[in-house]
């Protein structure tokens, strides 16, 4: 069996302008026609991001400093799919990749006192793809008090569970240590006060940085 090549995007909690950085590097400098991806929390956004006709704005990041700097961290985490949802729909206009289903989304379910793992593409439209990504980043008592079900089953976070990769050939995996840059628990539950532009530019420096490595990937 012929293996697709995708790319896997980690869970990074709020480092995920991090990534968002990394992957507007990954974006602007390389084709990825070619590829699949599968994203985890976090990173079922980024997924998103990359397979789409999605462009990173200074709208983007105006209003998500707007919203979310200077807050607490269980607002933050009751607050951001919903505002994920709304640029992500302002900002994508075309939908070819949902029929393509070019990705996968990382969940974790608990069932008979036992968590596993599933990697969903039966959405149908953008809609229900981002709501998918929303149950994906969802983390019980901080993303809120009525965990999500999905087919009877309870559903929340990929964070918790690793995903089966057996018919997925995974050619890189998109996280906010890739290139050695350490964060701290703070961090990725949004307690510190880094900023997203700051964040952003960091994941787009070190991509710069480590170009070579990039292109081992992408070239080969």
């Amino acid at each position: 069996m012929k293996l697709s090549k995708y790319l896997y995007l980690a869970p990074g909690g709020f480092t995920m302008p991090y990534t968002l950085g990394v992957c507007q590097f990954i974006k602007e400098n390389y084709s990825l026609t070619n590829y699949k991806f599968i994203g985890a929390s976090a990173g079922s956004w980024l997924s998103v991001y990359l397979a789409s006709d999605m462009n990173l704005t200074d709208d983007i990041i105006i209003d998500y400093s707007k919203l979310f700097e200077n807050k607490g961290i269980f607002y933050k985490w009751h607050n951001i799919c919903p505002f994920l949802i709304d640029e992500f729909t302002k900002s994508i206009s075309d939908t070819s990749f949902i029929n393509k289903k070019l990705i996968k989304v990382s969940v974790s379910n608990y069932e008979n006192k036992t968590f596993s793992n599933k990697l969903i593409d039966d959405y149908d439209n953008l809609d229900e793809l981002l709501q998918l990504c929303t149950i994906s980043s969802y983390i019980p008592i901080l993303s809120g008090i009525s965990i999500p079900k999905r087919n009877n089953l309870i559903t929340f976070d990929g964070y918790f569970t690793e995903p089966d990769f057996e018919d997925s050939k995974i050619k890189l995996k998109i996280c906010n240590y890739m290139f050695n840059r350490k964060f701290t628990l703070s961090d990725v539950l949004g307690k510190s006060k880094i900023n997203i532009n700051e964040l952003i530019n960091l994941g787009y420096y070190d991509s710069i940085k480590n170009k070579e490595k990039l292109d081992n990937v992408f070239f080969i």
